[in-house]
């Protein structure tokens, strides 16, 4: 299970990072006013930015068209195998 969500995690990283500087995105920013809201544990701050993070990621890869199941680097992610004898 952590290796799907990594493979994931890492896809969706390797997805958003071309079109964010295209975009002239500042992501490190971003995660900045993340990790200022959370110390300050404003967690409607927090919700908010982590929102708008999310969904500014998301609609970069639609944008792009890399969300047709190949990764960026020309593989396709590591499916997790179901439990034995399902299929």
């Amino acid at each position: 299970m952590c290796r799907l969500l990594y493979d994931q995690t890492e896809r969706y990283r390797n997805l958003s990072v071309q079109p964010a500087r295209q975009r002239k995105r500042d992501v490190g920013k971003e995660h900045k006013r993340l990790m200022e809201a959370a110390i300050a544990r404003d967690g409607d701050a927090l919700c908010k930015l982590i929102d708008a993070h999310f969904r500014e990621t998301t609609q970069l890869i639609l944008d792009s068209g890399s969300a047709d199941g190949d990764s960026v680097s020309g593989r396709k992610p590591s499916r997790a195998k179901g439990p034995a004898g399902a299929g």
